[in-house]
């Protein structure tokens, strides 16, 4: 899962990131991940998993969304879908 959409996210969250004033190690603290994991984000060089694409999505407060990673959006739907249900 790479290209376009992937690229999106990884610059959404750099700035994200960088409008919250944190460093990648804090930043990575705040999603559950490693300082590492958020520069390989960063730099498009990795895609954050499913769980942790919707971690980064609440964290941000919708500020880097899902689909930004790439995700399509019939597996976007159903994992919004899913954590609807569990918060009712």
């Amino acid at each position: 899962m790479t290209g376009r959409k992937s690229r999106e996210g990884a610059r959404a969250l750099k700035r994200w990131r960088e409008s919250q004033g944190l460093s990648h190690g804090a930043a990575g603290e705040r999603i559950d991940v490693s300082r590492v994991a958020v520069l390989e984000y960063e730099r498009g060089s990795k895609v954050p998993p499913l769980q942790r694409a919707l971690t980064i999505e609440q964290v941000t407060d919708g500020a880097v969304r899902i689909e930004t990673f790439g995700y399509g959006p019939d597996v976007v739907a159903l994992i919004r879908a899913a954590v609807a249900r569990r918060a009712a």
